[in-house]
């Protein structure tokens, strides 16, 4: 957890550099602490030098966010995770609500919250969870409010 909070100081850094677009899409493994350093003291930007660490990516859905996307990009990711959480209490399943429609909605709902959850301290929509978390809300996308099928009784 340590090594953890030093990366993410890492990526503040990062962040404070470069505010608006961030370092680029899946480029913090290529943040050097070193470089951050001397790009810091040349333009006069405070940082905490001595509690960085590289690493691979920032351990955290938000510093991960905004040192390789920045304000621009964090932003398009928050209104996607407000948009998915809108769905869900907007399509929130009642009664006569079909089955599968309502396992749709609960495997959404749990994939938010996993991936908010997660996010806290790892970067989980770049893994297998990420991918898991957008199948699950394409279900629920695709079934949520759909009317019921009709019953046609066979002939014969």
């Amino acid at each position: 957890t340590a090594i953890r909070i030093q990366i993410w100081h890492l990526g503040m850094a990062a962040w404070r550099l470069h505010p608006w677009f961030g370092v680029g899409m899946d480029n913090f493994s290529h943040i050097d602490r070193e470089q951050l350093i001397a790009e810091a003291a040349a333009r006069q930007v405070p940082i905490e030098a001595e509690q960085m660490r590289n690493g691979p990516h920032g351990h955290s859905l938000l510093f991960n966010t905004l040192a390789e996307r920045g304000l621009a990009g964090s932003a398009v990711l928050l209104a996607v995770l407000l948009a998915w959480l809108a769905s869900l209490v907007r399509g929130f399943p009642g009664e006569g609500t079909p089955v599968p429609e309502r396992c749709a909605w609960l495997g959404a709902g749990a994939a938010l919250v996993v991936s908010l959850i997660a996010g806290l301290v790892n970067t989980p929509l770049h893994h297998e969870q990420g991918i898991l978390s957008m199948l699950l809300l394409g279900f629920w996308l695709a079934l949520r409010g759909r009317p019921a099928a009709r019953v046609v009784p066979a002939h014969a």
